[in-house]
């Protein structure tokens, strides 16, 4: 289930934002939240949170969603600009 989950579909989603697809920046997100929610069940089934270990995944996790966010929408500087 974790070569499914945090491998082959990391996989899928970067093959798909090298190519641009038209979802790639959706996809980066979803895998942001499926590492988050991947490392909360793991700390519940545990029941410890190591921080050297889970931190550094959890602001992975926020990177992936903020990145995703990022690209999906322009920046506020760039909507108002004439392009003539």
């Amino acid at each position: 289930i974790l070569l499914l989950f945090n491998g082959l579909l990391s996989i899928f989603i970067a093959v798909a934002s090298i190519k641009k697809t038209r979802h790639h920046p959706e996809l980066i997100v979803f895998q942001g939240i499926v590492l988050a929610i991947w490392l909360t069940t793991q700390i519940i089934m545990i029941r410890i949170f190591y921080a050297p270990l889970h931190l550094p995944f959890y602001i992975v996790a926020a990177g992936l969603i903020a990145a995703g966010i990022w690209l999906k929408f322009p920046k506020v500087s760039e909507r108002g600009r004439n392009t003539w």
